[in-house]
């Protein structure tokens, strides 16, 4: 008689009951919910390296142009004082012109979504045996940037430039 109730019991559930199909949404929805979060963060980090990518290359731009400047010009470019500076690229090339701290080199990128600013600071080396103070330069460029989401990033390359006998 007990076997019979089961079997009667078996034949009346045909289909889901409501209760399963909620727990199995709620289980997809919390797995593609990973997923299209990690693919926000995927994208995220691209953006990230294609920023810091063009960062480094505004720095290395700019200590080229300085460079160039200490090369062409470099009695009066050792006579600068210590401060913040920025590059020009005049009809005659290129120049270094005193400013302040922060200089925009790229505003609002649609695909990057951030702003760049260029900091150039030289300054004497003291204190170098041999060498005279005023024969040398530290030259400390700053790239700063935020993508979106992100926090600030900066990029900062230094160099040494003496003035060489020859």
């Amino acid at each position: 008689m007990f076997s019979k109730k089961v079997e009667i019991a078996k034949i009346k559930q045909k289909g889901q009951s409501i209760l399963e199909v909620v727990i199995a949404m709620g289980i997809l929805s919390v797995i593609l919910g990973g997923i299209i979060i990690l693919l926000i963060n995927i994208t995220g980090f691209g953006v990230s390296s294609e920023a810091r990518s063009l960062a480094v290359n505004y720095a290395q731009g700019a200590m080229d142009a300085v460079r160039t400047v200490k090369d062409n010009e470099c009695c009066s470019f050792f006579k600068n004082p210590n401060g913040y500076y920025k590059v020009e690229n005049n009809s005659g090339g290129w120049s270094l012109i005193s400013s302040s701290q922060w200089v925009p080199v790229l505003s609002g990128n649609q695909q990057l979504a951030t702003q760049m600013r260029r900091s150039i600071y030289i300054e004497k080396i003291p204190g170098i045996p041999d060498i005279p103070e005023e024969d040398g330069r530290k030259i400390t460029i700053t790239i700063n940037w935020q993508t979106k989401g992100s926090p600030d990033e900066e990029y900062k390359i230094v160099t040494e430039m003496y003035k060489w006998k020859y």
